[in-house]
């Protein structure tokens, strides 16, 4: 669905509503709860941090691509191969989720710029210098995926939400957040039981009331799997 008939899709691809209400004083008694020596300034600004990262996740959640579903993208890339021409225009007026398949597929592709030019593949779609054909196989493969996609989708907010909590309790302890589901009572449970997923996962109340602990302690796990990898 074109941009300017989407309630979802505004200039800068982020929600232009009023901003999510913050609970300040519930997020700095947790911060002091978890860091207890840290100094009043220091809470200061990780409660700031807290309230950017809320206001970033519901902007995350209510808008870009993760507000629209498979079907939506896959409409929206079968409308623009339905054209005859594909002008950047016409790229920026795909749903967020259509647009960034698509230029993610036509980012992969080589031999897009010639060698030795310092243009960047986005300059050229700016000046519409891409080949035509290059752009309408960026756009059916972006469509083919989109079909082939079955089951549910992976949830994308919260992973980035999680992960930025992580930097927060890690920057107010100096230890790094690890994920444990073992209680001290030696049994097992579906949330987050070492210090650091305790402390996301409170956090992550405050910020969205409605989330499944489960899915909190799934992005954890999956965050601090994806960081050891990275190692």
């Amino acid at each position: 669905m074109p941009r300017k008939t989407d309630p979802r899709s505004g200039e800068d691809g982020y929600s232009e509503g009023p901003e999510k209400v913050f609970d300040k004083e519930a997020a700095r008694i947790l911060i002091q709860e978890f860091a207890q020596d840290a100094e009043r300034e220091a809470i200061d600004n990780l409660v700031e941090e807290t309230r950017s990262s809320q206001q970033r996740y519901w902007r995350w959640k209510n808008r870009g691509a993760a507000a629209f579903s498979r079907a939506e993208a896959r409409k929206s890339i079968e409308l623009f191969l339905a054209g005859e021409f594909h002008t950047w225009a016409e790229i920026d007026g795909l749903n967020e989720r259509a647009r960034g398949k698509l230029l993610d597929n036509l980012f992969a592709m080589k031999g897009i710029i010639p060698d030795g030019s310092d243009r960047s593949v986005f300059q050229a779609l700016l000046e519409n210098q891409i080949p035509q054909e290059k752009i309408r196989m960026a756009a059916s493969d972006a469509l083919a995926d989109f079909k082939a996609q079955k089951g549910p989708d992976s949830e994308s907010v919260i992973p980035h939400i999680v992960a930025r909590l992580c930097e927060i309790y890690e920057a107010m302890t100096g230890t790094p957040v690890t994920h444990s589901t073992r209680s001290r009572a030696a049994d097992y449970t579906p949330d987050p039981q070492s210090h650091g997923g305790r402390f996301v996962l409170a956090m992550m109340r405050v910020i969205d009331s409605k989330t499944r602990d489960t899915r909190v302690a799934s992005a954890l796990r999956s965050v601090i799997e994806q960081r050891s990898r990275s190692r």
